[in-house]
């Protein structure tokens, strides 16, 4: 693809890319090549890609949501963003871990919601037995079926 150095060529690129993304060397291939296909199909640079390899170590959905936040967060067209990633160093890397937080606020958030409605609904379910074995019923309604 052109953005890698061949592996096991031990050149300085390819030095240089594993010493700032030393993960690399356990993520597999297939992996890799997604996410390099994604960042080039979105317009990133391949020059840039070689700069700042650790976006190669994220997969590649998350690079999309990367794109997206920092679109959001911006206020600016994806080429606008694309753009401001090539000539700010770190934008990119720190937008995908920016979705990747807000991923995790979002799944929090839906688990504590759920947790609250099962509980709420534990509750109702106590209080209503409860009542029944009492064989109370809500007010006017004492004297209906006696």
């Amino acid at each position: 693809m052109g953005v890698l150095p061949p592996f096991g060529s031990n050149s300085d690129a390819e030095g240089k890319i594993l010493a700032l993304a030393p993960q690399l060397l356990r993520l597999e291939t297939d992996q890799v090549g997604a996410t390099v296909k994604t960042l080039l199909d979105a317009g990133i640079p391949a020059h840039f890609v070689q700069s700042d390899p650790k976006l190669l170590t994220f997969p590649c959905t998350h690079i999309e949501g990367g794109l997206e936040f920092l679109g959001t967060m911006m206020m600016m067209p994806r080429d606008a963003v694309v753009k401001a990633c090539g000539s700010t160093p770190g934008l990119f890397n720190g937008a995908v871990e920016g979705w990747m937080q807000e991923q995790a606020v979002k799944r929090a958030l839906g688990e504590a919601g759920d947790a609250t409605d099962g509980a709420n609904r534990r509750i109702a379910g106590d209080v209503a037995q409860g009542l029944r074995s009492l064989k109370l019923r809500p007010p006017g309604m004492d004297n209906l079926g006696r």
